[in-house]
């Protein structure tokens, strides 16, 4: 396994992260921090209390919405994380949880370390020949297993591709 570092990355410490002030929770997720945002929703670094592990929770955030149109959004979300929950393959995130709480609907899934595809490539980064065929052929065994599965990603692009490590991909969303 590759554990070369990218810049910028570091490893979960979690103790820092239970020591962490929560800033509000999820179902039983305390969340510490907001790690991104996109146009519908934000995922945050958080901790499951339970299990006592960092995990990351994706929020859809959909307020100046209609009923109808929010509620179809968080079906939408819902049927992702069904989707995704029944795939174990080591270059797809893993989903642990999804619900709907009083705070909207979410996704709990692992904590990753590391920066998407698109950060990485706008900050510079190029893999040579040899990582570009690695970080290739791991996302289309990924891709292939989950349309084995019955799953297809419609969304692939560097944006949904984290990168932890310098040939370790993880398709996202």
């Amino acid at each position: 396994m590759d554990t070369e570092c990218l810049p910028g990355m570091a490893p979960v410490d979690e103790r820092k992260l239970q020591a962490m002030a929560t800033i509000g929770h999820v179902g039983r997720y305390a969340l510490k921090h907001q790690v991104g945002i996109g146009g519908l929703g934000a995922v945050y670094a958080a901790l499951d209390p339970l299990l006592s592990r960092p995990i990351a929770v994706k929020m859809l955030r959909v307020c100046d919405l209609g009923a109808a149109q929010r509620e179809s959004l968080e079906q939408q979300l819902l049927a992702e994380a069904r989707a995704a929950g029944g795939l174990n393959h080591p270059h797809i995130v893993t989903v642990y949880d999804a619900g709907l709480a009083e705070e909207g609907v979410y996704i709990a899934m692992e904590r990753l370390q590391g920066r998407d595809l698109r950060q990485l490539l706008a900050d510079g980064w190029r893999p040579d020949m040899v990582q570009a065929a690695r970080i290739a052929k791991r996302l289309a065994d990924a891709l292939a297993y989950a349309h084995g599965k019955g799953v297809v990603h419609r969304d692939v692009k560097p944006a949904n591709i984290f990168m932890v490590g310098r040939t370790q991909p993880k398709v996202l969303d």
